[in-house]
């Protein structure tokens, strides 16, 4: 299968083929329902290397009328997105009006049918997911009645609006996927033949008046007020957002006494350490060797901290002033991985970490201990909110005249709100502030240093699965 298209995540050695109504037909599912024993990446690379124990459903009963599964589609991530532009598989392209968007999320499913490279697509739909780029692609797509197709192993975006829906290039075929998919009888056309959509032509366009249409004024009408729902939920959407920045405005103001008793608890724990082991030593002359030597170690190690707390204050200072010289020389992006994991290491041994650096990438002019300083922080945060043993994925590649270096994690997940506060000086999270210490100056500084690169710093997450933190530097 050649894909210039990014329609597809992974390829798949077709399987004889089983008779049916469908038979020999080549099907393409969405990398967001499970397929037994073949990756499946949900469209993000905190899932690269899943490989589900079970198959949907929905595609059991594909293959079982004689569909052949030859891959799986890539999508926008976790579906959460209209255009199927994946920063980790490539954004899909459109075949038929190449430069314009293949639509999403099952972009992947549209693109692929539309040039050829499959005959059936099993996609999701939750919004419009299926329609939309059926419709951007020149293909058919159909969004089956809730609960009238199995949704088991399929990723949840909306439980209750999720559905799976087929995709193919004529309606007979979507017709009998249909069938196969519900195990009741392809539906008899109600319509076959008539004229949908002729509207009223005035004299002014093309000749003379036609007679009127009065149903397709009343289409006309429906379609008014669909138009009028659509720019009271725009302004409700509006007005949401005004009252969210409202929110989140008052949640700083009631933060500060947070922030504050965060900040001085993590001052205060290394020096409260520090008095206690010189007041044991200077009040016991009797220690032995090994008592004073667990105390000395209990001195340096808290002061240690409390030199980084207070270097890590200066440095968010002289980054906000722009007082900070980069000493940049050039340098593989491999270097200040193997300089953040040797810094970290002790930190991380609760968790397995992959490496994984794609392609030859270029050297990169960089102040090499800022940036290793930047993955520091991202690996601590991910050992720090992930459950023990669950692992931690560092990748680097190359895109676009941009060197882009990932750290996923499985921890709870952010959601679409918080991500945007995060970065922010002081900023913690709701769930938790007072759960884990923390000054909340750690990604503020990481973005700072990213950005003095002339690069940028994000995340992707999805809450209960875990958070992609990515950040880019120029090549």
């Amino acid at each position: 299968m050649t894909d210039a298209l990014r329609a597809v995540i992974t390829e798949i050695e077709p399987a004889a083929a089983l008779p049916g109504p469908l038979h020999g037909k080549r099907l393409l599912v969405k990398d967001l329902i499970d397929t037994a024993g073949i990756r499946t990446t949900y469209g993000s690379k905190v899932y690269a290397a899943h490989v589900p124990a079970t198959t949907a459903p929905a595609v059991t009963r594909l293959v079982a009328a004689g569909a052949v599964l030859v891959g799986k589609a890539n999508l926008h991530e976790f579906a959460w997105g209209v255009t199927s532009q994946n920063p980790w598989y490539g954004t899909v392209q459109n075949p038929v009006q190449p430069g314009r968007t293949a639509g999403g999320s099952s972009g992947g499913n549209a693109a692929a049918l539309a040039a050829g490279l499959c005959d059936l697509g099993l996609g999701t739909d939750t919004g419009c997911s299926v329609r939309l780029p059926a419709a951007c692609c020149g293909v058919v797509g159909l969004k089956p009645s809730w609960g009238r197709v199995s949704t088991e192993g399929v990723f949840p975006l909306c439980p209750t609006f999720d559905t799976v829906g087929p995709m193919a290039r004529t309606v007979t075929e979507v017709v009998a996927m249909w069938s196969a998919l519900t195990g009741e009888p392809p539906p008899t056309p109600l319509r076959a033949g008539s004229t949908v959509g002729l509207l009223t032509r005035p004299p002014s366009v093309g000749g003379p008046a036609q007679p009127a249409n009065h149903a397709a004024e009343r289409h006309v009408e429906t379609l008014e007020a669909l138009g009028t729902l659509i720019a009271i939920a725009i302004e409700r959407t509006g007005a949401v957002e005004k009252l969210s920045k409202a929110e989140a405005s008052r949640e700083s103001e009631k933060l500060r006494s947070a922030i504050l008793d965060s900040v001085t608890h993590e001052f205060r724990t290394p020096l409260t350490s520090i008095k206690a082991s010189v007041t044991t030593m200077l009040a016991d002359a009797n220690l032995d060797l090994s008592q004073r030597h667990e105390l000395l170690t209990i001195i340096d190690e808290e002061a240690d901290q409390l030199n980084h707390l207070i270097g890590e204050a200066a440095e968010m200072a002289q980054l906000d002033a722009n007082q900070v010289e980069l000493h940049r020389e050039p340098h593989g992006v491999s270097e200040a991985i193997e300089r953040a994991l040797a810094e970290v290491q002790q930190r991380l041994t609760d968790h397995p970490v992959e490496v994984r650096v794609l392609g030859n990438l270029p050297l990169l002019s960089i102040d090499l201990d800022r940036i290793a300083s930047v993955l520091v922080q991202l690996l601590e945060n991910a050992a720090k909110y992930s459950p023990a043993a669950s692992p931690i994925c560092i990748m680097a590649e190359t895109n676009d005249g941009k060197v882009t270096v990932s750290v996923a994690d499985r921890g709870p997940g952010i959601d679409d709100f918080e991500q945007a506060l995060i970065f922010d000086k002081f900023y913690r999270g709701k769930n938790e502030r007072y759960r884990i210490q923390g000054t909340g100056l750690g990604l503020a500084i990481a973005k700072a240093v990213v950005e003095a690169h002339g690069g940028a710093i994000g995340v992707t997450s999805q809450l209960g699965h875990g958070s992609v933190f990515y950040f880019t530097v120029p090549v």
